[in-house]
C-alpha cells in the first residue's frame, strides 16, 4: 500500500504485522492522513496479517528521492557556558628558543615567568695535554645517540704528534665530527653536542687513541626541553602549566597554542607582562584579555523522529536529573501538550560510565523515544543543555503539490509503487489515498507488466459517484474490458468516527474502500485450508465486519443507491463490483475483474491463478542452472504435478480429477535442441478454475397436489 501519513519514514517499504505497529511509526489520523489511516485499520480489522507500506510527498524530480518536499521539526538546546580569558595563539610548534628564553604571564593580576632552561652535554678528556699520538690513531665519538663519527689522527695535522697539543687535537676534532664541536678546557680537550636540552649526549666510545685522552663516560644535557632548537607543543604547554598558576595552554589546531586561564568568568584576566625570546617566536599578543561570564553555546540538537508538520506539535523538556547530579539532566517529550516520553539522569558524556549517554538512550530499540532523536553539538566540557521547553519547529508534510506521480513512482529512485519493485512476497496493491485514473492505470501496469502477472491491483473509486458516474469513470478513462490483474468496488462505506476532535462530532467517516476489500480476501485466504481459492464475496466469504454502511447516496436519496437491485444490475455487467447489503450483513457483492473475456476473468478465478503461478515458480527453482535433460525435466514435472495435485483436494479446480483439474507439459517436444541452447527451460500448465456464481435464480410456480381419485 502506498499513502499519506502524518509521520514515518519516507519513500521506503516498511512490514508490518498489526495496525499497533503501523500507528506507532506513522502516527494518527489527520485531516491529510484519514483515508490512509483508515484503510490501513480496516485492513487489520477485516482480517490482514502483514502488510507493506510505503509513505509518499510531493518530490520535484520524482527520480531524485533528494527532491522530497518533506521537512524535519527541530529545535537546538544551548547551554551558557562561561569562558576563560584567552590570548590567541599565532605561531605553532616546534619553537627555535634559545637557553634561558622566559614569559612572564600574569593571571588575575598575579604574575609567574617560566623559563626554558637548556644545557648541551659536554665530555671533558681526564688527561692533559700534550698527548702522546701515533699517525693513523682513532677516536670514536657518539653524539646525541647517533651512530659513532671516527676521528683520525694523521702526522701533517700536528707539529710533532708524539706531543700533540690539545689545541692541535682540539682543531682535528671539530673537523671531523657533525653536530658537536671541539675545545680546550683548562689545557685539556673537551667535546660538546650542538643540542641544548635533555636530548643531548656526547659519549667517547672507543678507538686507538682513547686511552691517550681518557675521557669520561657518557655525558648529557640538562633542562626543560628535549632540544631547545625544536620546542615540541606538549613541552611548551607542560613548561608554562607547570610554571604558571591557572594558566592553561590549548591546541587552537596544528600545534597553535592558545593562552587561557583555566578558570572562567568576566573577572578572569591574562596578560604577558615580560618576554625574553619566547614571545618573538610564538607570536603572542600581550594582552591584556578578559573571560566572559556566559556566552550561549549549541549543546543539543533535537529533531522530530520522522519528516513532517506533526514534529512541530513536539516540546522537548530540559530537566534537573532525579539522581541530583548537576551534569546530568532528564529529558521528557510532549506532543499536544500531553506528556509521551520521559528519559531520566542523561549524560551528554558519549562514554558514561552508567551508559546514559544521551544519543545512546533515545536511539536503543524498544526502551528509545519513538518521537524524536537528539544529536550531541560537542559543546566544550560535556556541557548538559540548560533547563527549559524546547519547541520544534520547522516540520513539513510535502504535499503541497502533490501529483499522480507521488504514488506512481519511478524505478530509478524506487518511490511510489516503484518503492516495491524488490519486495517479491507482495499479493495485493491498494492505494487508497489517490483515485485517478493515472494511478489506476500505473497500478495495473505495474501488477500485469512490472511483477509479470503475481499481484492484483484493488482499485480505489473516486468518492460520491453515482452508478453512471462510475461506469463512465472506467469507460472513459481505458479501465474498462484491460485486465484480469485488477477490480474496482464501488462505493465507499462508512466506519466509525476515530477522533472527533479533528473530524468533527458524527458517529461516522467515509472511508476508502480498498482496504476493507484486501483485509477480507486476507481472511478468506486464512479462513481454512485452501481459502485462497474461495471467492472474498457473498454473505459467507464476503462479508465486511467493520462497515457501517455506506458514502452518502451521490444523487441526494435517503438511503445509497447500490442498495437498488436495479443499479446493481446497471454497474455489475459493467465489471464494478457493489458493496451492498445481503441479508443484515453489508458484503462484497461481486467477483469480476475488470476484463471479461480473459481465461481467468473472475477476482476468485485470477488470484487463484496468482497464487498457483508463484508457488510453481518458487518450487522449481531447483532446476536452475543444473543440466537440461529428460531426467530433469520429468523431476520438474513430477514436482508441480504433486503440488497441484495436493491443491486439487484443498478445492482448487473445477474437479476433484486431476485430469480434469489440471495439465502439465515439460515435454521434450516443448523443450527442442534450440530452447536448450538458449538456457531455457520450457513449462506450460493449464488450470481448470472455478467459477463464482453470480445470480441465484429461483423459479416458483403453484402446485396442485396430487390429483384425488374420482372414482
Amino acid at each position: 500500500m502506498v499513502g499519506i501519513t502524518q509521520s514515518g519514514p519516507v519513500g521506503t517499504p516498511q512490514f508490518y504485522s498489526t495496525f499497533r505497529e503501523w500507528v506507532a511509526v506513522y502516527g494518527a489520523a489527520t485531516a491529510d492522513s484519514l483515508e490512509t489511516w483508515l484503510a490501513v485499520q480496516a485492513y487489520f480489522a477485516e482480517g490482514g496479517s502483514f502488510l507493506w507500506f510505503t509513505r509518499t510527498a510531493h518530490y520535484t524530480d520524482i527520480t531524485d528521492t533528494a527532491t522530497v518536499t518533506t521537512d524535519t521539526a527541530f529545535e537546538v538546546a544551548q547551554t551558557i557556558t562561561a569562558l576563560p580569558a584567552v590570548i590567541v595563539g599565532v605561531n605553532a610548534a616546534p619553537f627555535d628558543f634559545a637557553p634561558n628564553d622566559s614569559i612572564t604571564i600574569e593571571i588575575d593580576g598575579v604574575g609567574a615567568t617560566a623559563t626554558f632552561a637548556a644545557t648541551q652535554a659536554r665530555d671533558t678528556a681526564a688527561n692533559t695535554g700534550p698527548y702522546a699520538l701515533a699517525n693513523g690513531q682513532t677516536l670514536l665519538v657518539e653524539i646525541n645517540g647517533g651512530a659513532a663519527q671516527t676521528v683520525t689522527f694523521l702526522t701533517a695535522q700536528f707539529v710533532a704528534i708524539g706531543a700533540a697539543t690539545a689545541a692541535e687535537v682540539a682543531a682535528v676534532v671539530n673537523t671531523a665530527l657533525a653536530g658537536a664541536s671541539s675545545d680546550v678546557n683548562t689545557n685539556a680537550v673537551r667535546i660538546s653536542s650542538d643540542t641544548f636540552g635533555t636530548d643531548s649526549s656526547v659519549e667517547v666510545t672507543g678507538g686507538t687513541a682513547a686511552a691517550a685522552f681518557a675521557f669520561g663516560g657518557a655525558a648529557v644535557g640538562t633542562g626543560d626541553v628535549g632540544n631547545i632548537d625544536a620546542v615540541t607543543f606538549a613541552e611548551f604547554a607542560a613548561l608554562l602549566e607547570a610554571d604558571i598558576p591557572g594558566l592553561s595552554v590549548v591546541d587552537a589546531g596544528g600545534g597553535v597554542p592558545d593562552l587561557q586561564t583555566t578558570a572562567t568568568g568576566a573577572a578572569r584576566t591574562i596578560e604577558i607582562t615580560a618576554s625574553t625570546g619566547v614571545q618573538a617566536v610564538t607570536g603572542h599578543g600581550s594582552g591584556p584579555e578578559s573571560g566572559s561570564d556566559g556566552v550561549p553555546v549549541d549543546s543539543l540538537r533535537f529533531e522530530a523522529r520522522w519528516p513532517g508538520a506533526y514534529g512541530n506539535d513536539l516540546v522537548v523538556r530540559i530537566a534537573n536529573a532525579t539522581s541530583g547530579e548537576a551534569d546530568r539532566f532528564n529529558l521528557i517529550v510532549l506532543q499536544d501538550g500531553i506528556i509521551r516520553e520521559r528519559f531520566s539522569n542523561l549524560s551528554m558524556v558519549d562514554d558514561d560510565p552508567e551508559g546514559r549517554y544521551v544519543e545512546t538512550i533515545l536511539e536503543t530499540a524498544g526502551v528509545g523515544s519513538r518521537l524524536i532523536t537528539a544529536i550531541d553539538q560537542d559543546a566544550g566540557g560535556d556541557q548538559r543543555p540548560a533547563n527549559g521547553d524546547y519547541t520544534l519547529a520547522g516540520g513539513a508534510d510535502g504535499l503541497t503539490s502533490l501529483a499522480d506521480n507521488d504514488f506512481i513512482g519511478s524505478s530509478v529512485s524506487l518511490t511510489g509503487i516503484r518503492s516495491f519493485d524488490p519486495i517479491e512476497d507482495i499479493t495485493l496493491l491498494a492505494i487508497p489515498a489517490r483515485a485517478t485514473a493515472a494511478v489506476h492505470n500505473a497500478m495495473i501496469q505495474w501488477c500485469e507488466v512490472t511483477k509479470i502477472g503475481l499481484v492484483f491491483a484493488i482499485l480505489e473509486p473516486p468518492e460520491a459517484l453515482n452508478a453512471q458516474s462510475i461506469i463512465d469513470y472506467i469507460e472513459d478513462n481505458s479501465l474498462a474490458g484491460t485486465t484480469e490483474y485488477a477490480a474496482i468496488y464501488w462505493p465507499r462505506v462508512r466506519v466509525s468516527n476515530p477522533n472527533r476532535a479533528v473530524f468533527g462530532q458524527s458517529d461516522t467517516v467515509v472511508s476508502p474502500v480498498s482496504g476493507h476489500i484486501a483485509g477480507r480476501m486476507a481472511r478468506t485466504d486464512a479462513s481454512k485450508p485452501g481459502g485462497i481459492y474461495t471467492t472474498a464475496a457473498g454473505l459467507e466469504f464476503g462479508q465486511l465486519r467493520t462497515v457501517l454502511g455506506w458514502e452518502d447516496d451521490p444523487d441526494g436519496g435517503s438511503r445509497h443507491q447500490v442498495l437498488n437491485p436495479d443499479v446493481r444490475d446497471l454497474v455489475y455487467p459493467k465489471r464494478i463490483n457493489p458493496i451492498a447489503r445481503i441479508g443484515s450483513a453489508i458484503c462484497i457483492d461481486g467477483s469480476k475483474t475488470l476484463r471479461g473475456d480473459g481465461n481467468f476473468p473472475g477476482t476468485g478465478e485470477r488470484r487463484t491463478v496468482i497464487f498457483l503461478e508463484t508457488s510453481i515458480r518458487s518450487g522449481i527453482q531447483f532446476a536452475r542452472h543444473r543440466d537440461n535433460t529428460g531426467e530433469l525435466r520429468r523431476e520438474v514435472e513430477r514436482t508441480i504435478e504433486r503440488f497441484l495435485l495436493n491443491q486439487t483436494r484443498l478445492g482448487a479446480f473445477r474437479s476433484q480429477i486431476a485430469t480434469e483439474a489440471f495439465f502439465v507439459d515439460v515435454s521434450d517436444a516443448l523443450n527442442p535442441v534450440s530452447v536448450q541452447a538458449a538456457g531455457v527451460l520450457q513449462v506450460r500448465v493449464g488450470f481448470a478454475t472455478k467459477k463464482s456464481i453470480d445470480f441465484v435464480v429461483v423459479e416458483v410456480e403453484q402446485f396442485l397436489g396430487p390429483e384425488e381419485d374420482s372414482a
